[in-house]
């Protein structure tokens, strides 16, 4: 199963269940300790968990980068696969097999549009 699909079902348990998903970039792609950046800090009297700056009071998360418009939609546009809590088990179904549909195989490389 496709790791895109794996992380939209976790979203849509997460929401089900009343708790907050983790949406962020950062969960999957936290620097490491052999990172050139991280040793860098590091180097410069930077620990993990701390804020950047010389007392330690700027930002401790990393910054995420703005959303992108969607496939020429405009500002604003919202992708149809994204789960909402509002969703019932059709919808959640529905929205699963779009995103998979992204993985199907496409020999004729045909342009793939969005469903809605």
């Amino acid at each position: 199963m496709s790791q895109t699909i794996v992380l939209f079902m976790e979203k849509y348990s997460a929401i089900k269940s009343g708790k907050e998903p983790d949406l962020s970039d950062y969960k999957e792609f936290k620097l490491k300790e052999d990172n050139i950046g991280f040793k860098m800090l590091q180097k410069l009297g930077w620990n993990e968990g701390q804020g950047l700056g010389a007392e330690g009071g700027g930002i401790v998360e990393p910054i995420n980068k703005a959303p992108q418009p969607v496939a020429n939609l405009g500002l604003g546009a919202a992708a149809a696969e994204v789960v909402n809590s509002e969703d019932d088990e059709f919808d959640a179904y529905r929205k699963r097999m779009m995103l998979a549909y992204r993985f199907r195989p496409n020999p004729l490389n045909n342009p793939r549009r969005p469903y809605y």
